[in-house]
């Protein structure tokens, strides 16, 4: 699977800075890519709102059930819940927001580490060759395609 960035922000968690995100995304693509995330809420929504199928829909006024019908077909987004133990990562659940679960499964197997990974996404400010050199010695040759959308 190829990955490769097409947007960038340094931002906030805000919702206008996902939306913000997300619509730069949206103009640069002419296909909907697979979107992972961590458990951040705003994404649920802004994705929605920007791949809904009725631009008239309201998410308010759907029930949380309808509103997985009401997007693309295409759009497939999953996320990860890290669990924790005395601050430990103990285990990650992965889950299918929006999309086919088939199909997400094998999207995920065609990528090196087999799962939802956002390993780079949060280095923010920091000097992301250190956070390259880092994450490559304690994962060797995973740097090499861990690039995100």
């Amino acid at each position: 699977m190829l990955k490769l960035i097409v947007s960038h922000r340094c931002d906030d968690q805000s919702l206008d800075a996902c939306r913000a995100f997300v619509s730069d995304l949206k103009e640069r693509l002419v296909n909907v890519p697979f979107y992972t995330s961590d458990e951040l809420g705003h994404y649920m929504v802004v994705l929605w709102k920007c791949c809904r199928l009725d631009p008239d829909l309201c998410w308010d006024a759907l029930p949380f059930d309808q509103r997985k019908n009401a997007v693309l077909s295409e759009l497939d987004y999953a996320v990860f819940h890290k669990e924790r133990k005395k601050g430990r990562v103990i285990r990650v659940k992965q889950y299918v927001i929006y999309g086919d679960e088939n199909r997400t499964r094998e999207k995920l197997k065609g990528s090196q580490s087999q799962q939802i990974n956002t390993a780079f996404i949060r280095a923010g400010k920091r000097d992301a060759s250190a956070v390259r050199r880092q994450f490559a010695s304690s994962k060797p040759d995973v740097c090499q395609e861990q690039v995100w959308v």
